[in-house]
């Protein structure tokens, strides 16, 4: 049987948690998502919340399976009505202005897997035979910089504008040109989505040596998420985690 398990946490810094995880199920499969609000003053989590609802609403509503392309027009329904809805609500209130939120998800059926990202929030797979592998591209200043080659690896964790998006929902979202991609579901073990308040504390080896342990999906994101607590809790932390048989 398969096994699946999401968390959030306030981390030990924040005084309020922006971060949401959920995982959705219907008819034809089930949804994974996280999302990351921002925008300050205790509004982020209202981004996050907007954007998390939005989707999983339509999800559940959802009554046909999905094909590639239907998939992507799904996607792009949900992502630009979650945009909306943060961006309206910004025009009625003036106090909201500058809300977002970053936004991974999955769709997950017998035969495919459609993966979308806006922002940073990550999204990996796992196989036996492939490993750890990041599905996502994030769209933020500091990629930017090293797919440009000015700073390594290792100094995107440290740089001063690692929290710089170039895309987010609610925020100028350019949700006709959002990441998309199609995996073959048989083609990975387990599928994991993470805000940055894993990834940047937990390195992806660590990751992959809980993965591989024989516990249970919730007792993993139980362990990931002490491993963040431990090395920092900087930020909010969210997961959400589906295992196959």
């Amino acid at each position: 049987m398969s096994d699946k398990a999401f968390l959030s946490d306030i981390g030990l810094v924040r005084k309020n948690n922006e971060d949401i995880a959920a995982i959705v199920e219907n008819n034809h499969g089930l949804a994974l998502l996280v999302a990351d609000g921002l925008g300050g003053h205790h509004k982020g989590e209202i981004a996050s919340r907007i954007a998390s609802d939005d989707l999983t609403f339509f999800f559940r509503q959802r009554k046909e399976k999905f094909t590639e392309h239907s998939a992507k027009k799904f996607i792009k329904k949900c992502i630009k009505r979650a945009h909306d809805d943060i961006y309206s609500l910004a025009l009625l209130d003036s106090s909201y202005n500058g809300i977002g939120s970053t936004l991974v998800f999955a769709l997950v059926d017998d035969n495919k897997t459609y993966i979308a990202n806006v922002g940073d929030s990550r999204c990996y797979t796992y196989s036996s035979y492939e490993g750890l592998v990041l599905r996502t591209k994030d769209e933020s200043y500091v990629q930017y910089l090293f797919d440009l080659g000015k700073i390594t690896k290792a100094e995107r964790k440290e740089h001063p504008q690692r929290n710089i998006l170039l895309n987010a929902v609610g925020i100028d979202c350019d949700y006709k040109h959002v990441q998309t991609q199609t995996l073959d579901t048989s083609s990975y073990d387990k599928i994991i989505l993470c805000s940055d308040g894993l990834y940047n504390y937990v390195s992806e080896e660590r990751i992959t040596e809980v993965l591989k342990m024989k516990i249970s999906s919730k007792e993993k994101l139980d362990i990931l998420l002490e491993d963040a607590l431990k090395t920092g809790g900087k930020d909010n932390i969210a997961i959400a985690l589906w295992e196959k048989d």
